[in-house]
C-alpha cells in the first residue's frame, strides 16, 4: 500500500516516544509484509460481501500474537498492516483522494500504443524533475509531442538515495521543501487531466508528492515577536511604569502580575488594570493611569509602525498562493485595538485575541476556534510563534506544524525574553523562512 520508505519513517517515530525491545528488529518487521509475492504477506480477506479487501487482523494475532509479545519482528509487521488500513481511511474514505498520478523512471521511448493509453486516460501533462544531466543522457520521448505538455522542474535533492535508514526522514523532507516543489505542485494544480512525472529516484519523490499533497492550507501566526516586535524601538515594561510613579520596581511588578489574568482575558481593560494596580500600592490617581496608559499606546503606536516591510510581503506572499492566514495572540485591551488598526490586520483571516475571546494561549480552545473559523484540521496548519506562554507545544500537541520564530530573537533583553530556542521545534531564522514549511 505506502512505500516501504513511509513504513520505516513511521516506525522511526514510534521508536522515538516508545520502547521496544529490539529497534532493527522492528524496522525489518515494519517493512517484511511487502517483501511477499504480490500481495501475499498481507494476511487480506474480502468484506462487505466480497467487495471490499482489508486485512485480516484477527487471525493475525491468534497466530502470532505470543511471538508479537516476545519479538518485535512480528510487532512491526502487525504495524505495517495497521498503518495500510490508516492510510486507506485517510487517504481513500475520509479525503476520497484518488488522482490521476502515474510515475516513470523516464519515458525515453514510448510507443504508439503507450501514447493511446495516455491520452485515452486523460494524462497529458509531464512533469520531468531530473537532473539535466540525466536529461542530457536521457532525453524525454514525450517533449515536443503534440497532445502533451511538458514541464521540466528539475528536484535536484531526491536524485541520490539516502545512505541510511535514519537519513530516509532528511531525504523526504529536502524534496519536499525544494525550491522548485512549488512549481511541481502549480503545475499539478493547473493541469487539465492526469498527470506523469519522471524522476531517478521516483518512489522517494513520489512518496514525498504525497506527503506534500496533505498541504499546508492556513498559517497562524502569533503576534508579538513573531510579525512584529516589542523590542524594534523604545520600550515601556512594568520597570518603566514603576520609575514613573516612583515605586520599587519588584513591588510594581508583583502588584502588576496579580492583575495579569483579567487583563489578557478581557476582564477588565488596560485602564482598569492600571488603576487596580496602583490602588494596590495605595496610590492611584487618574492622572497617574492616564500617564502609563497614554505611553503605554505610544509605544504600541511605535511598535506597529516599525512594523517590517518583510513581514507585509511575507503575509502577501501566502495570500498569493492561496493560503489561508489566522492569528492568536495573548493580548490586553490596547494591544487589541493596535493590532485591529495595524498594517497587517487587513491580511488577516481570522484574529483570535485574547482579550475579546476570554481565554489566552496554551489554552487548546483558542486554536479550535481558529481552525474552526479557517475551516481547517490541524493537520492543515502550520502554527508560527516566538515560544512564549507555551503556544508552540500547544499546537504541536493539537496536531498543527509548529514553528519557532527567531529572527527577532536576538533584539529582545532580560527579564522580558519570551522565549529561549526551542530545540524540540523547526526554526525560521528570517521571515521568508516560514515559506519552506508551507
Amino acid at each position: 500500500m505506502a512505500s516501504s520508505i513511509i513504513h520505516l519513517v513511521v516506525t522511526n517515530e514510534l521508536i522515538k516516544h516508545h520502547a521496544f525491545k529490539d529497534e532493527n528488529r522492528l524496522k525489518f518487521g515494519a517493512i517484511l509484509p511487502d517483501a511477499g509475492k504480490g500481495k501475499a504477506g498481507h494476511v487480506n480477506k474480502f468484506i462487505w460481501g466480497r467487495n471490499k479487501k482489508s486485512y485480516d487482523f484477527e487471525f493475525f494475532r491468534n497466530k502470532f500474537g505470543e511471538l508479537m509479545r516476545q519479538d518485535d519482528l512480528y510487532l512491526g509487521y502487525y504495524l505495517h498492516l495497521v498503518q495500510d488500513i490508516c492510510y486507506r481511511h485517510f487517504v481513500y474514505d475520509k479525503y476520497h483522494w484518488n488522482p490521476r498520478f502515474i510515475r516513470s523512471d523516464v519515458a525515453n521511448y514510448p510507443s504508439e500504443k503507450d501514447i493511446e493509453f495516455l491520452k485515452n486516460t486523460g494524462i497529458t501533462t509531464i512533469i520531468d524533475t531530473r537532473s539535466l544531466d540525466e536529461k542530457e543522457k536521457k532525453p524525454h520521448g514525450l517533449a515536443g509531442v503534440e497532445g502533451f505538455e511538458y514541464y521540466d522542474i528539475p528536484i535536484p535533492e531526491g536524485s541520490g538515495i539516502p545512505e541510511s535508514v535514519e537519513a530516509v526522514p532528511e531525504s523526504y523532507y529536502k524534496i519536499a521543501h525544494s525550491e522548485n516543489i512549488s512549481k511541481v505542485f502549480e503545475t499539478i494544480a493547473d493541469a487539465e487531466g492526469g498527470v506523469m512525472f519522471n524522476c531517478s529516484a521516483g518512489k522517494d519523490k513520489r512518496e514525498a508528492y504525497k506527503m506534500r499533497k496533505t498541504m499546508t492550507k492556513a498559517v497562524i501566526f502569533d503576534m508579538f515577536e513573531t510579525l512584529v516586535s516589542m523590542f524594534s524601538g523604545d520600550t515601556y515594561f512594568s520597570e518603566d511604569m514603576a520609575h514613573d510613579m516612583n515605586l520599587q520596581i519588584d513591588e510594581y511588578k508583583k502588584a502588576w502580575h496579580i492583575t495579569e489574568h483579567d487583563r489578557s482575558c478581557g476582564n477588565c481593560t488596560i485602564e482598569e488594570g492600571i488603576k487596580r494596580t496602583l490602588e494596590m500600592l495605595d496610590c492611584y490617581s487618574e492622572d497617574a493611569v492616564t500617564l502609563i496608559a497614554g505611553k503605554r499606546r505610544k509605544t504600541l503606536e511605535g511598535i506597529f509602525e516599525r512594523t517590517p516591510k518583510e513581514t507585509i510581503a511575507l503575509l502577501q506572499t501566502l495570500k498569493d498562493k492561496g493560503l489561508k492566514i489566522g492569528l492568536i495572540s495573548n493580548c490586553y485591551s490596547d494591544e487589541a485595538k493596535a493590532i485591529r488598526e495595524s498594517a497587517i490586520f487587513p491580511y488577516l483571516d481570522v484574529a483570535m485575541l485574547s482579550y475579546e475571546q476570554r481565554i489566552t494561549k496554551p489554552d487548546p480552545e483558542i486554536y479550535k476556534r481558529a481552525m474552526d473559523e479557517l475551516g481547517v484540521t490541524a493537520g492543515e496548519c502550520l502554527y508560527v510563534g516566538d515560544g512564549g506562554s507555551k503556544e508552540l507545544f500547544a499546537a504541536r500537541d493539537l496536531g498543527m506544524k509548529a514553528l519557532q520564530a527567531q529572527y527577532f530573537a536576538d533584539l529582545a533583553f532580560e527579564p522580558h525574553i519570551p522565549c529561549y530556542k526551542l530545540d524540540e521545534f523547526n526554526h525560521a531564522y528570517v521571515l521568508n523562512d516560514i515559506l519552506k514549511y508551507v
